[in-house]
Formats: structure tokens, C-alpha cells, sequence
């Protein structure tokens, strides 16, 4: 089940909404993500804010232009789906189409939110987007000024004034320009001179404007830059969390609201396989959410390796990365360890319970 476009749509547009439906002449449950243009969550105005219905709609256009382009809507509600075919969307429209029972025992659409406030990641920071892109526009624009500069000549003519004037002052103007463009020669008087008029700006200045401006950006949006400086060398797993703070406190945010539409996806599939005789407690399914962050493995092994014997080594094997069922690990542990001494077992010819054989000359003595 494809949970990405969710996700980005939750990040871009502030929430995200996903459809779940019995697809036609099947039984298994499908998933739609619907766009957060078209669709919408009505909720009551308790402190709860219980959901009451959800709406998703698209505009039906027709091709040949004859007809006026409508409104097509599908209203879910707790127990019932209706569909409407919305011809004129400025008056009240009765409902004729029959409702149907969708038997999910919830609303089948589910409202994912980004955040408390429910606007996308990069909002806050449009002003210095803008700001950015700005800067580097005129940057371009000034490179771009540069090349096309005007060659500005003072006391003298881009025409020989030796030659004969048997052409018009265009036509010798232009012949001018292209012996100067092809042989890169300007042949002028002592007291004339030639220069380029182009603006002067300081390339410096600018590069620390956009410096400040990014920099600001990952500033207020708590998102650090990975490709800087201070993320290479060596860098312990303790510096490395510090920087990466405040996006670990916006990912758990986001991982909050994202759980709390996952459980609602989880109850609507259990209610449904509840129907064919199939029952799942939804609250006996645990969410794990991996972070995609490089690890520091050599500091992770020294943890585990100074708390072995003191720690439960489930605890510990749940600390590794790359173990991703601590049960099934230790389980193979074990087979190994029983492996280990078997093995120890057949070098030294012993057996379970059995008492190695004792010289004769040892076992003499012993009874004298």
C-alpha cells in the first residue's frame, strides 16, 4: 500500500485525504489518495470535533461543448455512500440518486494533517523563498546584462572617416561592426577612447545576501542543510542529534497526526474482515516508523557491547539498526549458541549428563 504521495501531498497542500472502497465485482479493499483540492471533511463544532461526513468532488466536462460542465460529488457518511450529479451548483439540488451502504462501520475517507496549523512546510518561509529567488534572478539577469553590453565610443566615428562615403550611414555602420566583430581590431585616434557601459555590482555582497537568506531559511524552518560543512568529518552521534533537534521534533509531530489516520485506516480494515468472519483487535497493531538518518554504528556497537550482561540483550538487539525482528534474532542466537556447544561436545568426545572416563591407573589409586 502506497503511503508516499500522502505524505508529500500532506507536506505541499497541508493535509491529504485517502478513500478506501471495495472495488466492483471484487472483495478486497483498495485505497485512493484524493487531492486536497477536491475533497473535504465536515465535523461537528464540539471540542472533539467529531466527523459528521466527508465530500469528494471533481468538475465532469464535456467534450463536444453542447452541454454545461457539472459537479459529480461522492458523500460518505458513518454507514452510507450517495452519489451526485451536481447540474447548477448555485441553488438547492434534491437528492434522487438512492444511498448505498459502504459497511466499513466509519467514514471511508481519511484526513491526514502536516501539522497543528495545517499549513504546508515551506508557507512560513515564502518571503525568503521569494527573497531568494530574487536575488538570483537579478544575478542571472546582471550576467546576462554583461554580455549585451553597449560599446560606447567617444571622439571618433566605428566608420573610417578616409573611406569614401558612397553608402548610406546604416549600411556603413553595419559593415563597421562586422570587421570589429571579425577581426577584434578598433583602430581610434589618441584623443578617442572606447569603453562598455554595464552596471557594477559587487559579487561578494551578493554571495553573502544568498548565504544569509538560505541560511534563515533552514534556520526557521528547523530543516538543518545536509550538504553543509559542519555535517562532515567525523562527528559524533551525540553532535549529530543535537543539529538534527528541531527536525526530529517536527518529524514527531508529523508522525502523531500521520498515526492518528493511520488507525483509522487499520479500524476500517478490521471492521471489514470483521464482516467475513475474521476478527483483529486494531488495538493489538503496533505502528513502527524507522528514521531514514545515518547511524553511527561503531558508537551503537560500543553502547551494546559496555551494557552487555547488565541489559537484557533483547533490549540491546532492538538498539542495533539492522536487526529488524530482535525475536527472530535472538532465536538464531540461541540456535547458535546450542550449535556452539554441540560442536565443543564431539572435539571432546562428551555428552549430556555423562561423566568423562577416568584412567585405569587413576581409578587404582582411587580405590587404594
Amino acid at each position: 500500500m502506497e503511503c508516499i504521495p500522502i505524505i508529500i501531498s500532506g507536506q505541499a497542500l497541508y493535509l491529504a485525504y485517502e478513500y478506501v472502497y471495495v472495488k466492483e465485482n471484487e472483495n478486497n479493499l483498495q485505497t485512493k489518495n484524493l487531492s486536497a483540492e477536491n475533497a473535504f471533511m465536515v465535523k461537528d463544532d464540539s471540542i472533539e470535533e467529531n466527523e459528521l461526513f466527508a465530500v469528494y468532488y471533481y468538475i465532469r466536462k464535456d467534450d463536444s461543448g453542447k452541454l454545461p460542465d457539472h459537479y459529480m460529488a461522492t458523500v460518505v457518511t458513518t454507514n452510507y455512500k450517495y452519489e451526485l450529479d451536481i447540474e447548477n451548483n448555485n441553488t438547492i439540488q434534491a437528492t434522487t440518486e438512492p444511498a448505498v451502504p459502504h459497511y466499513l462501520g466509519e467514514i471511508p475517507i481519511i484526513e491526514y494533517l502536516n501539522n497543528k496549523l495545517a499549513i504546508g512546510d515551506f508557507e512560513l518561509q515564502i518571503p525568503l523563498i521569494d527573497a531568494y529567488n530574487a536575488l538570483m534572478s537579478d544575478r542571472v539577469t546582471d550576467k546576462e546584462q554583461f554580455i549585451d553590453a553597449i560599446l560606447a565610443i567617444y571622439g571618433t566615428l566605428l566608420t573610417d572617416e578616409d573611406e569614401p562615403n558612397t553608402e548610406d550611414e546604416d549600411e556603413s555602420i553595419r559593415k563597421a561592426k562586422a570587421r570589429l566583430k571579425k577581426y577584434k581590431v578598433l583602430e581610434m585616434p589618441d584623443t578617442a577612447k572606447a569603453e562598455y557601459l554595464t552596471r557594477t555590482f559587487d559579487e561578494n555582497g551578493v554571495e553573502i545576501l544568498k548565504k544569509a537568506i538560505e541560511q534563515d531559511i533552514h534556520k526557521f524552518s528547523h530543516i538543518p542543510c545536509m550538504s553543509d560543512e559542519s555535517f562532515g568529518g567525523n562527528v559524533s552521534g551525540v553532535a549529530m542529534e543535537f543539529k538534527l533537534l528541531g527536525m526530529e521534533n517536527i518529524t514527531k509531530i508529523k508522525t502523531r497526526y500521520y498515526k492518528k489516520g493511520l488507525r483509522k485506516r487499520v479500524r476500517i480494515f478490521c471492521n471489514y474482515l470483521a464482516l467475513h468472519g475474521t476478527s483483529i483487535d486494531p488495538s493489538g497493531i503496533t505502528m513502527t516508523f524507522t528514521r531514514a538518518l545515518p547511524k553511527n554504528l561503531l558508537e551503537i556497537s560500543q553502547i551494546v557491547a559496555n551494557l552487555w550482561g547488565k541489559v537484557s540483550r533483547k533490549t540491546l538487539l532492538s538498539q542495533v539498526p539492522f536487526v529488524d525482528d530482535v525475536d527472530e534474532e535472538l532465536k538464531a542466537l540461541e540456535a547458535e549458541e546450542e550449535e556452539n556447544l554441540k560442536r565443543q561436545q564431539e572435539v571432546f568426545g562428551l555428552q549430556d549428563n555423562t561423566p568423562p572416563e577416568q584412567d585405569p591407573d587413576d581409578k587404582e589409586k582411587v580405590d587404594a
